[in-house]
């Protein structure tokens, strides 16, 4: 609208941003659970997103916080953030994550948290 083009140039990162908040940030979710998958195994808990492997050792598991939803999904969160990691370093607003170690998303949720609890008892 008749505004210098330097001007013009430098609202294309806010218009990005913008978008990735209201629509983006929906896609980039939906392509994160299609490239997660999670193995459990009596030695170990493995999380694989996209190309990034990680592992729980399941003998030195640490507490499991379970959030379940009424359709029974639900996450399980392994550990307990520090306060200063989950205020200043590792929470994620917009995914909830707090950069512990979790399984997302898990459709019988009440049973994988049985599951991890009998692992935990032989260990």
């Amino acid at each position: 609208s008749g505004a210098p083009f330097f001007f013009a140039f430098w609202g294309i990162p806010f218009v990005c941003v913008g978008l990735y908040i209201t629509i983006g940030r929906f896609f980039h979710t939906a392509a994160q659970r299609k490239n997660t998958a999670y193995v459990i195994t009596t030695a170990k808990i493995i999380r694989k997103r996209g190309k990034r492997i990680e592992m729980l050792d399941a003998k030195t598991m640490p507490a499991i916080h379970v959030t379940a939803r009424t359709d029974g999904t639900g996450t399980i969160r392994f550990g307990q953030p520090s306060y200063y990691y989950h205020r200043h370093r590792g929470y994620n607003g917009w995914n909830g994550d707090m950069g512990l170690f979790s399984l997302d998303n898990i459709p019988d949720v009440a049973r994988v948290q049985q599951l991890l609890h009998s692992i935990a008892g032989n260990s």
